[in-house]
Order: structure tokens, then C-alpha cells, then sequence
């Protein structure tokens, strides 16, 4: 539904954090070498995010979190 999102609006940085807030929560307790992959989307999303609006906090903090899972 994300994707879908996206496709319609890829300039709403919500979303992109939002996504990739999902594949953290997805790559969780996945051995290493399958989590590695979504984990690298996710912060590729994560830094979208920050790219598109530089002003929020939440995509920082989350791809904090990225290294932490």
C-alpha cells in the first residue's frame, strides 16, 4: 500500500519515512543475511525521507534504529 502511495505522491516524505519504518519492523529478529537487505532499503527510504523534508527529526532517529536491528 506504501509502494501505491508513493507511486501517487513520491515527493511526501512522510511516506518514505513511513516505509521505512515498516522495513526495520520487518527486518527484525531475521537472521543477518536476510535482514541486511531490507534493512539497507529501509535506511535508503529513511534518508529520502530526510532529503525531501531536512526539517524533521524522525527520520534520523530512525535510521538509527537501522543499525540497532
Amino acid at each position: 500500500m506504501l509502494d501505491r502511495a508513493l507511486a501517487l505522491d513520491p515527493a511526501n516524505a512522510q511516506t518514505w519515512h513511513e516505509r521505512g519504518l515498516l522495513l526495520i519492523d520487518l527486518a527484525g529478529g531475521k537472521p543477518v543475511h536476510l535482514a541486511r537487505p531490507v534493512l539497507v532499503k529501509a535506511a535508503a527510504d529513511l534518508e529520502h525521507s530526510l532529503r525531501l523534508n531536512p526539517f524533521d527529526p524522525y527520520p534520523s532517529l530512525a535510521l538509527a534504529d537501522v543499525d540497532d536491528v
